[in-house]
């Protein structure tokens, strides 16, 4: 994973403001507003638990979308060059809860952006200075989870916090791994059954991915589970193997499933040191939501040797499809293909093919195959003239090192033997300073 530095027009805008543009539609009433709610509720990261991020109103339509102004907003008073705001904010009884990127809560107004109260453990002494933490890339907080009149959300310093809703009181901590072996937290937690459900996040300076279920109550880890697996890896590379979980996963209730999607294999880019097809790193990964045990699993990149992470949470849905109706869950990978399968199984509703592979330089181990869609005819070989491999949908043009050709290439393109390619040498290749 790789988040570049964000230009001057982006949420950043260099003093880092949560610009929380609350709009407000500047019309008459509508004479349907007698029957609709006062105030809607955003109760998950993605509005529900299948992040589908979809909120069935329409009073906001496109004959009238041109008229939104800004109602209000809040100031974070963070003016820390490297904090980002990429937080979800979630409403609960028109009460909003959002994160900064120092770790700040706030607890709004949401008719209003007033302070309701906030929890600054920096502030505070609570967490300990951000230059003596290893965050790749960014300082971050996705935000946060509701249950059971509870926020919960995980720290940089991977410090996992429950507070009282009402007042922002502390109710319970929960120390999930050592800040200092490079790990922490910037993902939101969901909330379901009792339990809350965050991960780590770290790949990049080759931790180990590891999700957990704290008990919402009580904040005791209720199971744990590592998405390297040491089969999948050569020697014990799978101790430093990556596949981080950074977005929040989606869950189903009724299967008694949660779904998550995996980060890179690390060491990112390169490599030379773990043979193998890495699993579960580029993954959608189906876990019991009781138990933690893993249920089935898609890789969608083997061996990524080019940063393809799965970086978007996955997304639930009814389909129908030749006459057949599936419980379906989509996720679109950095490969450039959208995958879609049955969430009961993890097979492909649409038909995945492995796809033969250039299977050079060879000291990067690359896997012979890769998944891709079905195809009626045989895709193209690399060509003399372009070198670049078309698998019918998805291009990509080998560098001499097998990193394909981005810009800028320098930054990216994993290091040859003789020129700093030890593992000892490899480190995060942010196109920024960590933390």
């Amino acid at each position: 994973m790789k988040i570049g530095k964000l230009g001057v027009y982006s949420i950043r805008l260099g003093t880092v403001l949560l610009a929380l543009l609350v709009l407000a539609l500047w019309l008459r009433p509508s004479p349907l507003s007698a029957s609709m709610p006062e105030s809607l509720d955003w109760r998950n990261y993605g509005n529900d638990l299948a992040n589908t991020r979809f909120q069935n109103v329409d009073e906001i339509n496109r004959s009238n979308v041109g008229n939104l102004r800004v109602a209000w907003v809040f100031h974070t008073g963070v003016l820390d060059e490297l904090a980002e705001l990429q937080a979800s904010p979630i409403v609960i009884d028109g009460r909003m809860f959002v994160t900064d990127g120092h770790d700040d809560l706030f607890a709004l107004d949401a008719a209003t952006g007033r302070q309701v109260w906030a929890y600054k453990p920096l502030d505070t002494g609570e967490m300990p200075p951000l230059d003596n933490l290893t965050v790749c890339c960014g300082r971050n907080n996705k935000g946060v989870a509701f249950g059971d009149g509870k926020v919960f959300y995980g720290r940089l310093d991977d410090v996992v916090v429950a507070l009282n809703a009402e007042t922002g009181a502390v109710v319970w901590r929960a120390t999930l791994a050592d800040y200092r072996q490079h790990y922490a937290i910037n993902n939101a937690p969901q909330f379901v059954n009792g339990l809350v459900i965050i991960s780590l996040s770290g790949g990049e300076y080759e931790v180990r991915g590891q999700v957990f279920a704290l008990d919402a109550g009580t904040g005791r880890v209720v199971w744990q589970f590592f998405t390297t697996v040491p089969e999948s890896y050569a020697g014990d590379s799978f101790l430093r193997g990556g596949a981080a979980v950074w977005n929040p996963p989606a869950i189903d209730r009724e299967l008694g499933m949660i779904y998550v999607v995996t980060g890179n294999a690390a060491p990112d880019i390169l490599g030379e040191d773990r043979a193998g097809n890495n699993l579960y790193a580029n993954s959608i990964v189906a876990l019991d939501l009781r138990t933690g045990r893993h249920r089935w699993h898609f890789q969608a990149v083997h061996h990524d040797i080019w940063d393809y992470d799965s970086a978007q949470p996955p997304v639930l849905f009814p389909l129908r499809r030749q006459g057949r109706d599936f419980k379906a869950l989509g996720h679109c990978s950095k490969n450039g293909q959208y995958y879609i399968l049955d969430r009961t199984n993890g097979r492909p509703i649409f038909p995945v093919t492995e796809v033969a592979v250039p299977t050079v330089p060879n000291f990067q181990h690359p896997a012979p195959t890769q998944p891709g869609p079905g195809m009626s005819r045989r895709p193209s070989r690399p060509t003399r003239a372009t070198g670049v491999l078309s698998t019918g949908s998805t291009w990509a043009r080998p560098s001499s090192t097998g990193s394909p050709a981005r810009t800028p290439l320098a930054s990216l393109a994993p290091p040859t033997p003789g020129r700093g390619g030890s593992r000892g040498e490899s480190k995060c290749l942010c196109r920024q300073s960590p933390a």
